[in-house]
């Protein structure tokens, strides 16, 4: 599924990741959430999201995946909930540097994105 993604293929990706592999691989979860939003499924990855960080609360990539989600799905409060739970994920790193940028806060988005 990750390779799929890599390459674009976010269909192929998303068909693979069905229930059994999403709860068998550790990185399944945000797999899942960034091939469902490659494809703008924004609401069903977002309810989706919610159960799978109720599964799996200390997931820090899905958490960033979460917070990018949100972000492009115009629901700041809810990209900042998810932001501040992806610990030093990559995405979660960018989405709080880009909440911080829509905060006026260009000092703390600037250490965020170094």
């Amino acid at each position: 599924a990750w390779a799929k993604l890599m390459t674009g293929d976010f269909e192929g990706a998303d068909a693979l990741l069905d229930d059994e592999a999403v709860a068998a691989s550790p990185r399944g979860p945000a797999l899942k959430i960034l091939a469902m939003h490659h494809l703008g499924l924004y609401a069903e990855a977002l309810a989706l999201g919610e159960a799978l960080a109720r599964r799996h609360p200390d997931d820090a990539a899905l958490m960033g995946a979460l917070a990018t989600l949100a972000m492009d799905a115009e629901q700041g409060d809810l990209a900042r909930h998810w932001a501040e739970r992806s610990g030093d994920d990559p995405q979660g790193l960018a989405a709080r540097g880009m909440l911080a940028l829509d905060g006026a806060e260009p000092g703390a988005a600037l250490d965020l994105f170094e």
